[in-house]
C-alpha cells in the first residue's frame, strides 16, 4: 500500500517486553481510532444495514480525511427517510445504524433525486424534496442546528430534484425544478441562496424560466472565494422531457445573484437538432462538473443522437470555453461501429490533460464495453489533442459477447497525472454486479497487476455508486447500495496502489506512517481492544512484535 512515511522514527530495536510497551503508552491521549477500512473484496465497509432499504448513496469528502454518506432509508417501514452516517478517516462508523435521520418519511416513494455537500467546517449539508424542498444542516456530532426538519425553501411546494453548492463566502445555493405542461405552464430553475446559519437573506431568490421548455438542474459548483457559483441544467425543446431532445445550458452567478456570463444569457454547452445529423442527451441523464482551481467548471457528457459520441467541455471562471462549440468530440470511431455511454472525466491541472472513461457499445447496445481517452489540451495553440488509440481511445475491457455493461463510471487522477477509474461492472445482462477499478498511466496502460481489481465480489445488486477521494490520501472511496431483496449501503477504501483498504500499521489513518500510530496502537493493546489482535492469535505481547514488525517494514 502506498503510504507517506513520517521522517520521525524511533532509533534500536523494537519493545523487548510488555514493561516498556507500559512506559511508552503513559500519559498518552486515549484513542479509539485504528484501522476498520476492509482489504477483503468479499466483505465490505458497512455504511448502513438495516430492514428494508438503505438506497440512493451519495459521498463527500471531509477534509479531516473521512467521509459524510446520505442515503434513503427505510427501515421504519415508512416512505423513505434522507439520512446521513460519517465515517471517520479509518472507516469507523460515527452514528448508530441507520443514521442520522435529516428530515421527516417522504411523502411520495419515488426518490427523484437530491444533493449533499460539506461545508468549509465539515458538515453535511443535505438538500431534498418532500412536498417542497428542505435544506438541513447535520454537525460532526450528528446535532441539527436547524430542526428536525431543517429549514423549506419558499415557494417550492411542486419542485423536484434539488442540487445545491456551498458558495466561498459560507453561503449555500440550492437550486430545483419546476416543470408544468398545459395552458398554465411554468418550466423554471429556481434558485434560493442560504445564510450558513439556515436563514434567508433578503433578495436570496432569482430563477431562469422558458415557459415552453422542460429544464431540470443537473449540477452546482462554487467558483472562487466569493459567492458566486456555477450552474448546469439539462433544457429540453419541450415541455415534456420524455419526449423532447434534451441539451444543455450553463451560468454563472455572482454573490447578488445575477448572471455573469455572456451579458447575463445562459451560454449553450450542447444544442439539440432533430435535422441530421441529430444532437440529444437521452432522458433521466444529468451530468456532472469537475471544477478547475481557478474556478472553473469541466463537463464530459454524451449524447444519443446520429453519432452516440462523448464530449468534454472546461469553462474559465470568465465562462470562456476551452473546445470547440458543442464539446470535443472524444473518439474518432464512427457511430456506424460503436456508440459511447456514461462519460465521466477527471482533471490533472498540472499536466493540462483530461481523462474521460466512457461505455461502449455495438449500435444496437447488445455488446458492451468500458473505454478511455486523454485529451492533452496545449495552452500554446488552445487546442485539446485525444492522446490515446489514435483518437480511438484505449479499451479497459473490450467489447464482447461476454462483456457487459459498465455504470456509475469514476475517474481520478494520482499525484503522478495516472489516472484510477472505478465502476460497477455487471456480471450478466441486468445482474450480479462487482465494483471495479483499474489504473492507467500517461500513455493509457495498465499499471496494476492483475490489470482490473475487484472491490466488492460479492454476487448482489449493486447500484448508485458514488465515490470521494480522502483529503490527503492517494486513494478513493468507492460507496453504493448492496443486496439481493432489500439494498444496505457498503462501501470500499481502493488505494492508489492497486489495494484494499488502508496500511494496518497506519493504527490512526492518518496517512503517514509515525511514532503517533505506535501510541495510538498500545493505547488500543492496553484497553484490550479486540483492534490491537495484530496477530490473530490471543491478545498478547506477541501482538505488539506484529504490530512493530509491520510498522518498521511499512505496512
Amino acid at each position: 500500500m502506498s503510504i507517506r512515511r513520517s521522517t520521525l522514527r524511533f532509533a534500536g530495536s523494537v519493545l523487548a517486553s510488555s514493561t516498556m510497551a507500559t512506559t511508552l503508552a503513559l500519559g498518552l491521549i486515549s484513542s479509539a481510532a485504528h484501522a476498520q477500512w476492509s482489504s477483503n473484496p468479499a466483505v465490505n465497509t458497512t455504511v448502513a444495514a438495516a430492514a428494508n432499504d438503505q438506497a440512493s448513496t451519495i459521498t463527500r469528502a471531509r477534509s479531516d480525511g473521512g467521509i459524510w454518506v446520505s442515503y434513503f432509508d427505510s427501515s421504519s417501514g415508512a416512505s423513505a427517510k434522507p439520512t446521513v452516517q460519517r465515517l471517520t478517516a479509518c472507516g469507523q462508523t460515527v452514528f448508530p445504524s441507520p443514521g442520522i435521520v435529516a428530515g421527516p418519511s417522504r411523502t411520495s416513494g419515488t426518490i427523484f433525486s437530491y444533493d449533499m455537500r460539506v461545508d468549509a467546517d465539515g458538515n453535511c449539508i443535505i438538500a431534498f424534496d418532500n412536498n417542497g424542498i428542505f435544506l438541513q444542516k447535520i454537525l460532526a456530532d450528528g446535532s441539527t442546528p436547524w430542526g428536525a426538519n431543517g429549514v423549506l425553501m419558499p415557494g417550492t411546494a411542486n419542485l423536484l430534484g434539488p442540487k445545491l453548492a456551498i458558495a466561498g463566502d459560507g453561503t449555500i445555493v440550492v437550486a430545483a425544478s419546476q416543470n408544468v405542461t398545459g395552458a398554465s405552464a411554468v418550466n423554471q430553475i429556481l434558485f434560493q441562496r442560504f445564510n450558513p446559519d439556515g436563514t434567508i437573506p433578503p433578495g436570496g431568490a432569482w430563477s431562469f424560466v422558458e415557459t415552453t421548455r422542460n429544464q431540470t438542474i443537473s449540477d452546482m459548483l462554487p467558483s472562487g472565494p466569493g459567492g458566486d457559483v456555477i450552474a448546469l441544467w439539462v433544457r429540453a425543446e419541450g415541455t415534456n422531457p420524455n419526449t423532447s431532445r434534451r441539451g444543455l445550458k450553463i451560468q454563472k452567478y455572482s454573490s447578488t445573484n445575477a448572471g455573469l456570463w455572456n451579458g447575463g444569457v445562459p451560454l449553450d454547452v450542447f444544442t439539440t437538432t432533430g435535422v441530421a445529423p441529430t444532437r440529444g442527451m437521452t432522458p433521466a441523464y444529468f451530468p456532472a462538473m469537475q471544477p478547475d482551481p481557478a474556478g472553473g467548471a469541466i463537463i464530459a457528457w454524451y449524447e444519443n443522437g446520429t453519432d452516440r459520441l462523448a464530449y468534454l467541455q472546461h469553462y474559465s471562471s470568465a465562462g470562456v470555453p476551452r473546445f470547440p462549440t458543442g464539446g470535443l468530440p472524444l473518439s474518432t470511431v464512427p457511430a456506424a461501429t460503436e456508440s459511447r455511454l456514461s462519460a465521466s472525466v477527471a482533471y490533472d491541472p498540472p499536466s493540462e490533460s483530461y481523462v474521460i472513461a466512457y461505455q461502449r457499445s455495438i449500435p444496437n447496445q447488445t455488446q458492451f464495453g468500458l473505454a478511455a481517452q486523454r485529451v492533452n489540451f496545449d495552452p500554446m495553440t488552445l487546442t485539446g489533442t485525444l492522446a490515446w488509440g489514435g483518437g480511438a481511445g484505449v479499451d479497459i475491457i473490450p467489447i464482447s459477447a461476454t462483456s457487459f455493461q459498465s455504470s456509475f463510471i469514476d475517474v481520478r487522477r494520482t499525484l503522478s497525472g495516472d489516472a484510477v477509474i472505478s465502476w460497477i461492472q455487471f456480471q450478466g445482462a441486468s445482474s450480479p454486479h462487482q465494483i471495479q477499478s483499474t489504473r492507467l498511466d500517461s500513455t493509457g496502460t495498465p499499471v496494476w497487476t492483475p490489470t482490473i481489481l475487484v472491490a466488492s465480489s460479492n454476487a448482489t445488486t449493486k447500484g448508485r455508486m458514488s465515490a470521494a477521494q480522502p483529503a490527503n490520501r492517494e486513494a478513493v472511496v468507492c460507496v453504493w447500495q448492496d443486496g439481493a431483496s432489500a439494498f444496505d449501503a457498503l462501501a470500499q477504501f481502493i488505494d492508489f496502489d492497486g489495494t484494499l483498504g488502508t496500511c494496518p500499521a497506519d493504527f490512526n489513518c492518518s496517512a503517514d506512517l509515525e511514532v503517533a500510530d505506535i501510541f495510538s496502537f498500545l493505547n488500543a493493546w492496553f484497553a484490550s481492544d479486540p483492534a490491537a489482535n495484530f496477530d490473530g492469535g490471543p491478545l498478547d505481547v506477541n501482538d505488539i512484535f506484529a504490530f512493530l514488525n509491520a510498522w518498521f517494514n511499512g505496512c
